[in-house]
């Protein structure tokens, strides 16, 4: 499996994680996973495209976007300890790889550089979120 995450590390750290790594094959249209569910760990895109939607209180799904091979879920969850605050479905066919939970928390531990290589994607995102909140109320 070659994911940017993974092949940015050194290779004993790539070695020692890929034993654990489950690969899932989804149907289009499945369920990856669902609002309020907690994280089962890290989940790489390898192939096909996963839509992202929160469900709302009325019972509607409101779509958020699609992420594409490279991309990969399930940090931030991971490390605030939070349940998935939407859900992901298979948009195309797809294949994901499962790194779990207790692996990525014991890698985390053990590899510094798999740790600042999460923490930079995490501050990224953030990043970003912040500055979609500083234009929306730049504009009202």
């Amino acid at each position: 499996m070659r994911h940017p995450l993974l092949d940015q590390l050194p290779d004993d750290v790539r070695h020692t994680l890929m034993p654990y790594i489950q690969r899932f094959d989804y149907a289009r249209g499945a369920t990856v996973f669902r609002q309020g569910e907690h994280a089962r760990g890290l989940y790489f895109i390898d192939a096909g495209l996963v839509q992202f939607g929160i469900d709302t209180a009325s019972g509607e799904s409101t779509f958020i976007g699609i992420a594409k091979p490279g991309f990969y879920l399930g940090d931030g969850e991971i490390l605030a300890k939070k349940p998935h605050f939407a859900m992901a479905g298979a948009f195309t066919p797809c294949s994901i790889s499962l790194l779990p939970r207790a692996n990525v928390e014991q890698a985390m531990r053990s590899f510094p550089d798999f740790s600042i290589a999460v923490a930079q994607r995490l501050a990224r995102s953030l990043h970003l979120v912040q500055m979609v909140q500083m234009a929306r109320h730049q504009l009202s």
